[in-house]
């Protein structure tokens, strides 16, 4: 089964994506409530779920005729509001991940909220951070603050837990095991990256930056290029012309990221 994630809706395909103009696609986001702020995800296991992020509350229906239910709210409005995040378990239906964003004086940071229960709760919510702030003090909240701003997330496929960001500090990963984060940019030729994925059913990560696209294989902790660089006005590679730049291009044509012209 296909589904798109889009910016207005989650769609579900009839025929595997082959007719891309609309009619052979189902809606399963239909009658969202209303909000200014909104963002999708679905998880694939049994019962399909729907996800959306409205306005920093979490709402979740059963594919395709569930009603939606309302959960948690995420973060505070105004002092830690929530970041545009949701990522959906594709292995679990019930297990969700959002975020708030965190500022205190000139410390920047990010706090997960994980949920095994649809979005009904999450691992903090307001009511838990008051409850650790009065039985442990500040260090009690500080311990789960991720020190970087989320971007986006990406779950392991090949580890139970485990999940990658794309920060403002760079590729960021999460190993329940030592409950913390670290960064991961051994082999990257620049450590700017601006997005993080792991496809579905894959246990490679792949990481985009100005240098090209990068590949994680399992059990190893550095990178190595993709042989994929798109080039740009202002991105200019000494590869152009050579094999590297033909298997580029040849590669963006194959997964349609180039189109003919």
């Amino acid at each position: 089964m296909l589904y798109v994630v889009a910016e207005g809706g989650v769609y579900r395909s009839r025929d595997d994506g082959e007719e891309w103009i609309g009619h052979r696609w189902d809606c399963l986001s239909g009658d969202t409530p209303p909000a200014r702020e909104r963002l999708f995800a679905v998880s694939e296991s049994e019962p399909v779920r729907v996800y959306a992020l409205l306005d920093g509350v979490i709402w979740s229906r059963e594919a395709p005729d569930g009603r939606w239910q309302k959960g948690a709210t995420v973060g505070l409005e105004d002092n830690a509001p929530a970041l545009p995040l949701l990522l959906a378990d594709p292995e679990r239906s019930g297990r969700v991940t959002a975020a708030f964003r965190v500022n205190y004086g000139s410390f920047r940071g990010s706090v997960l909220c994980q949920s095994e229960d649809a979005g009904r709760t999450h691992s903090h919510e307001m009511q838990t951070l008051y409850r650790r702030m009065r039985e442990e003090g500040p260090q009690g909240l500080m311990r789960d603050i991720v020190p970087a701003t989320l971007r986006s997330l990406a779950g392991d496929n090949g580890r139970e837990g485990v999940l990658w960001a794309h920060t403002d500090q760079g590729v960021m990963r999460l190993e329940p095991s030592q409950k913390r984060w670290q960064t991961v940019h051994e082999g990257l030729d620049i450590p700017l990256v601006h997005a993080v994925f792991v496809p579905y059913g894959s246990r490679w990560v792949f990481c985009s930056t100005p240098a090209g696209l990068y590949v994680l294989e399992p059990g190893s902790d550095r990178w190595r290029s993709a042989n994929l660089v798109l080039i740009f006005e202002h991105n200019t590679r000494r590869e152009v012309g050579s094999a590297d730049f033909l298997e580029a291009y040849w590669r963006g044509r194959y997964f349609r990221f180039l189109g003919e012209e």
